[in-house]
């Protein structure tokens, strides 16, 4: 049996669901549609180009030339990120919503890590639809070192939508200028060199992905101060 306060925290968690779904439904849906046409595309360009090219001639191209067969997906997970943080936190905030859902008797930290876990519940659904789909292609027509490789690649472009869609949940709740343009501009740092031409090193990759998930925890410092009105 489940205690009291864990079933309580289950349906918590499944109304903040619920209401971050209403708020972000229609952006989402449009981003899941224009990721399946980029799909869509990228596969029936492969399939042509190996219908025109030999395999093997498509593979060397791949393998020595650097050719990025899927590169029109790079900044789709971005754009997914800032799309969805925006629907979702936007209204919060320029409608003083957030006031009000931080002012409610449960701890601000509490409901902001829920948010945050909502929307990451959310786009993490998109962008492992998004892997999934491009494995299937890219294993379709290439063998497995290939579609290692493409894994490897498009890791960063994911953790760069993950990374945007926390800056966009704590620049909304962060109550100073200062500390935003902060916020901004580490931002920007972050995501462009997630976006460096060449390969990262599986330690550099790791050392990305922290740093991606510790932007989180400065939205649940930004939704304390929010609350108490620190300047």
């Amino acid at each position: 049996m489940l205690s009291l306060e864990l079933q309580g925290n289950i349906k918590m968690f499944k109304a903040i669901l619920y209401k971050e779904w209403l708020k972000v439904r229609w952006a989402y849906i449009a981003m899941l549609l224009v990721s399946l046409l980029v799909l869509v595309y990228i596969w029936m360009t492969v399939s042509k180009q190996i219908e025109f090219n030999e395999a093997k001639t498509m593979w060397s191209v791949i393998i020595f030339r650097k050719y990025k067969f899927f590169s029109d997906l790079q900044y789709i997970p971005l754009v997914i990120g800032f799309i969805v943080g925006i629907a979702q936190y936007a209204p919060e905030a320029l409608q003083s919503r957030l006031k009000l859902t931080l002012h409610l008797p449960v701890k601000e930290n509490k409901i902001l890590i829920q948010m945050l876990f909502a929307g990451f519940v959310l786009i993490g659904l998109l962008f492992l639809f998004i892997e999934i789909f491009l494995t299937i292609i890219t294993g379709i027509y290439f063998p497995s070192e290939i579609v290692s490789d493409m894994l490897t690649t498009i890791y960063p472009w994911i953790l760069s939508g993950f990374a945007v869609y926390f800056a966009i949940g704590s620049i909304f709740v962060e109550p100073v200028w200062s500390r935003r343009i902060t916020l901004i501009i580490t931002s920007i740092a972050l995501i462009s060199i997630l976006f460096t031409t060449g390969d990262f090193t599986f330690s550099a990759l790791l050392l990305l992905t922290i740093v991606t998930f510790i932007i989180p925890f400065w939205t649940i410092l930004t939704g304390y101060n929010f609350k108490r009105g620190i300047k």
